[in-house]
């Protein structure tokens, strides 16, 4: 390589007292960060040398068309070798080559590029090669690299160059080539494994199969895929094909294209069959700029609520950064956003009306995701609203076949607990709204409606379902003292059944704040994160955790306030029983209450029992 840049010296006279110099280069610095630091991981190498071998070829085809050359009769290719014995890798093309001037101007000086010149040229948008810097990865994984050459200007001279470390270089005249060039690495011990075939073509396969010259290894088959948004049609059969030998860890259920006019983002995406949790995000998206990979999973540029979606695309639009592994986050990229969130809308449509197998695969594959898709935008909901199933205290149900009257029952608990013993001796269903996207989707189907939501465990919802009924001071502070524990309140009230005696109901706001108050969420979310969710809970009165609601319109219950006068032992005793079932219920509630508390509710519960059985001993003595 040359250093362009001299020594610090005086350029020019002295303006106003203040001198100019040029800035130095230290050049052994500067191969260190682009060589080693500019690139993720060595396997950049092979990609760099791929696409150099690409803008090669079109480099001779334009010298072809504008008489700067003779015409050849080849058909363009790129050529890799391995050879696990000699610790080699090869890669070949027969493209323009480089003349000895070329090789000096272009091959051995940092940021100079045969690819930038023809740019500005051509204008070609299908030229790969942007800053002059990938074939200082070479540096990386070789102990030496020699590249021999024939120009297209000159086919009856050939050069080699070769230099160890990047930092000095020799070109000597070679034994005649045929038009192209060859670049031999010599790799270093630590990159030993870029002379295995099945390493080189799980790189070549991941990097290049979309470039639209054939890539072969060691002599095989070309490894290209055939994309079919390049062709003038395609079919769903040809995307499903396509996704299926694309994608290597889920099953494609459907595929949809993105095509939009006037657009150049191309390419298409389909639907996986990937997790069924809602918030399993498995969004992928691998982005080509002129047929080579830059971003494998760039999954910002899919909506957020598609994690069941994988893609690709490429655009001689998306700009990349200087390694060429990521794209810049320009309006280029903000356009491609929404180019694909149309292309996905308009794909699902299109799916449920002419692929009706396929759809009922992604419903029941994604149901609870497309929730959460669906309040994002209102033609999703229009065609997920009354398909999609919610889980329930009946199991999996379209929303329709979950309304009670003009009411829908949602609780915010996790798992089952006092909703499932009361509303399932009621027959009401009770969805579950811990899944993803649920409450939000019910809140805009009831709005859409006309129906109310009742969250069940919040002050509305209880509300709602549990009608307040007012007790004398004594009786309250009374089953406050023999029914509550620690952490709970009584709430007297009256419900259906009235065979069930009381419930159990967590306070599912107080839990929330609990929760995100709590020091776990600091460990877990970033300090922003949770100052964010504590502003959301800042309105959250500090209360009970557990509400205890004892229904006085249950005859036992009333009888034990009237034993209470009566029989205060006998009251006490059916007040025991009553707390078993209670600490019973809060156990179910994920497992609220645990096994000690249990342990010795059950325990009191036979003590009641014994003393019961020796009385009825007595008295039939």
């Amino acid at each position: 390589m040359t250093d362009q840049s001299p020594k610090p010296r005086l350029t020019s006279a002295p303006i106003s007292g203040i001198e100019r110099f040029d800035t130095g280069v230290n050049l052994g610095g500067l191969m260190s960060v682009l060589s080693e630091h500019l690139y993720s991981t060595p396997d950049v190498a092979v990609r760099e040398l791929v696409q150099n071998a690409h803008d090669s070829i079109l480099r001779r085809r334009w010298m072809e068309n504008n008489g700067q050359s003779t015409l050849s009769n080849e058909d363009p290719q790129i050529r890799v070798t391995t050879d696990t014995v000699a610790q080699t890798l090869e890669v070949a093309d027969n493209g323009s080559g480089l003349t000895q001037d070329e090789i000096h101007q272009m091959l051995a000086t940092i940021g100079v590029g045969a690819t930038g010149q023809l740019r500005q040229e051509t204008e070609n948008p299908d030229l790969i090669g942007l800053f002059g810097l990938g074939f200082l990865s070479t540096f990386v994984v070789a102990d030496e690299v020699v590249v021999t050459t024939t120009s297209a200007k000159t086919p009856t001279e050939t050069f080699q160059y070769r230099s160890a470390d990047g930092y000095s270089y020799s070109v000597l005249p070679a034994q005649t080539a045929a038009v192209g060039t060859t670049v031999t690495l010599q790799l270093k011990a630590g990159y030993s494994d870029l002379s295995n075939d099945r390493m080189i073509l799980s790189i070549l396969d991941r990097y290049c199969r979309l470039l639209n010259i054939p890539i072969s290894l060691n002599n095989g088959p070309a490894i290209n895929l055939d994309a079919p948004w390049r062709w003038e049609s395609s079919t769903r059969e040809d995307r499903l094909k396509f996704a299926a030998a694309f994608d290597q860890r889920f099953e494609p259920l459907a595929a949809v294209p993105i095509e939009a006019e006037g657009q150049s983002v191309r390419g298409q995406m389909w639907v996986h069959g990937g997790s069924t949790y809602g918030n399993a995000d498995n969004r992928s998206m691998s982005v080509f700029v002129r047929g080579m990979l830059l971003a494998e999973n760039d999954i910002d540029l899919l909506p957020r609520w598609a994690g069941f979606v994988s893609g690709v695309i490429e655009s001689p639009d998306l700009t990349p950064t200087a390694s060429r592994e990521t794209l810049q986050n320009d309006a280029a990229y903000t356009e491609a956003q929404m180019v694909i969130a149309e292309a996905l809308i308009v794909g699902l449509s299109d799916t449920a009306l002419h692929d009706p197998p396929a759809w009922r695969r992604i419903l029941q594959r994604h149901s609870q995701a497309l929730l959460g898709a669906a309040v994002t935008d209102d033609r999703l909901f229009q065609l997920v609203a009354d398909q999609v199933v919610l889980p329930s205290t009946q199991g999996e149900r379209t929303v329709a076949a979950l309304r009670h009257g003009r009411r829908l029952y949602v609780s915010l608990g996790a798992d089952g607990g006092f909703e499932e013993l009361l509303f399932l001796a009621r027959g009401i269903p009770v969805i579950n709204g811990s899944r993803y996207g649920v409450v939000p989707f019910l809140r805009m189907y009831a709005n859409k409606h006309g129906l109310d939501v009742v969250e069940i465990g919040t002050d509305g919802g209880n509300a709602d379902v549990f009608e307040p009924v007012t007790l004398a001071d004594n009786d309250l502070q009374w089953l406050q003292a023999e029914l509550a524990s620690e952490g709970e309140a009584i709430y007297p009230a009256r419900f259906d059944p009235e065979e069930v005696p009381l419930v159990v109901v967590p306070d599912r706001e107080a839990e929330l704040k609990q929760r995100l108050e709590s020091d776990e969420l600091d460990a877990s979310a970033g300090s922003g994160a949770a100052g964010l969710a504590r502003l959301h809970t800042a309105g959250i009165e500090e209360r009970s955790l557990v509400r205890v609601y004892v229904n006085m319109g249950c005859p036992t219950v009333q009888r034990v306030l009237e034993l209470r006068e009566q029989s205060p032992v006998g009251a006490m005793r059916a007040a025991t029983l009553l707390r078993t079932l209670k600490t019973m219920m809060a156990a179910s509630d994920r497992g609220r209450g645990g096994s000690v508390g249990v342990t010795q509710a059950l325990s009191d519960a036979l003590m009641v029992i014994d003393g019961l059985l020796i009385e009825g001993m007595v008295a039939d003595e």
